[in-house]
């Protein structure tokens, strides 16, 4: 089987429990609202005191409220923790397939539940989350009971009588932010699949590097075949050989290939020209699982107090910002914000105080501009 993809996003059950932080126990007692959260969001858009952050709700008059999408509820952001409810089935279950369950962001600390069951706890508000659920899935057809509790980072009391969160809150959305605030989806895959591929190319040494992760989760052993084809729009650029990869019985193994690359088409600020990279695993003659890359063709480095690119030198001239939440939560924002910046003569965006949804670093790399990440 190939691998797919079965989106969960849309409206959940919740319920806002107003006077408890940092605890990711159920309540005894759950009564969900009657009106639905939509997720991706986050439930709150002012603080308690109605001052989103420490300045104000970014209000400029009280019919303005430029954070509130979602019209929810005033009330919900006097909650600190919430939890979500969401019900879903699985159809046509294969033997041996396997099931996770992805989350790109969830704010700020969370514990996921399935069928009565934990299945992970996360500290991480800004990385994804990637959880193995096939033990805990019902039969094929039958309903499965998602639920997850979010809530704060753990607090400390300093000596001067401030409070300092434990956790990596980054900028005023991480501060203020609560839930499930990226993508939700069920990842099912062939029992051998792809974990991620990594590709590196060097402009200097005339070549290009691809490490590709393979996991098995049977239990008895396994040999695939790793086809890598890099494609230039619909044409095949002939530079990997078919791999052969035997891995144990419950077990991860990687394969990292390099190769000559003569006269590539190199990414630059002018023309930033992607390449796809098609990495095809079989396994007795059938595919079992694939996966994309897209990748400009390009190297940087320094020379003293030089950064170079592609063996050219650029002074940087960039822009920074803070994540203004669901207001710039699409790819179509980023490559807008990218073009106004290189229509201004800048060359790269530091993106502030958090990581940012994996499509900015897309859109970077479509538009012709170069990224510092935060971590």
């Amino acid at each position: 089987m190939s691998k797919e993809l079965i989106c969960l996003n849309g409206e959940w059950e919740f319920m806002p429990v107003y006077g408890v932080k940092a605890c990711v126990d159920l309540p005894k007692e759950i009564h969900f609202e009657q009106e639905k959260i939509r997720v991706p969001s986050s439930w709150r858009y002012v603080t308690p005191e109605g001052a989103a952050y420490c300045n104000g709700d970014f209000g400029i008059v009280d019919d303005f409220q430029p954070f509130n999408l979602f019209e929810y509820p005033i009330e919900w952001s006097k909650a600190d923790t919430g939890v979500y409810r969401k019900t879903f089935t699985i159809p046509d279950i294969i033997c041996g397939e396997r099931i996770f369950l992805c989350f790109n962001g969830i704010m700020q600390q969370s514990r996921i539940y399935l069928n009565n069951n934990i299945v992970a706890e996360w500290d991480e508000a800004f990385l994804p989350l990637k959880i193995d659920i096939t033990k805990h899935i019902k039969a094929e057809r039958c309903e499965n009971e998602l639920m997850v509790i979010c809530t704060t980072f753990d607090e400390v009391q300093m000596k001067s009588g401030r409070t300092k969160s434990l956790g990596l809150i980054g900028s005023w959305f991480g501060f203020l932010g609560r839930g499930i605030w990226q993508d939700v989806y069920i990842e099912r895959t062939s029992p051998t699949y792809i974990v991620d591929a990594l590709i590196k190319t060097s402009v200097r040494n005339k070549s290009i590097q691809v490490e590709v992760e393979v996991e098995n989760k049977q239990d008895q052993a396994q040999e695939v075949t790793i086809i890598m084809d890099i494609l230039e729009k619909s044409e095949i650029v002939p530079t990997f050989k078919p791999q052969q990869l035997k891995l144990e019985g419950n077990s991860i193994k990687s394969i990292k290939i390099e190769e000559p690359w003569e006269d590539p088409q190199l990414w630059s600020f002018e023309a930033p020209f992607l390449y796809r990279m098609q990495i095809v695993l079989h396994s007795n003659g059938s595919e079992i699982d694939r996966k994309t890359i897209s990748f400009g063709y390009r190297e940087i480095w320094t020379e003293n107090d030089q950064f170079i690119l592609n063996g050219i030198r650029v002074n940087l001239r960039g822009d920074s910002w803070h994540f203004q939440g669901a207001n710039q939560q699409t790819k179509e924002y980023a490559s807008n914000w990218f073009k106004m910046c290189k229509e201004k003569g800048l060359n790269f965006v530091r993106l502030h105080a958090e990581p940012h949804p994996e499509y900015y670093l897309e859109a970077a790399d479509e538009v012709g501009i170069l990224i510092i990440d935060e971590t």
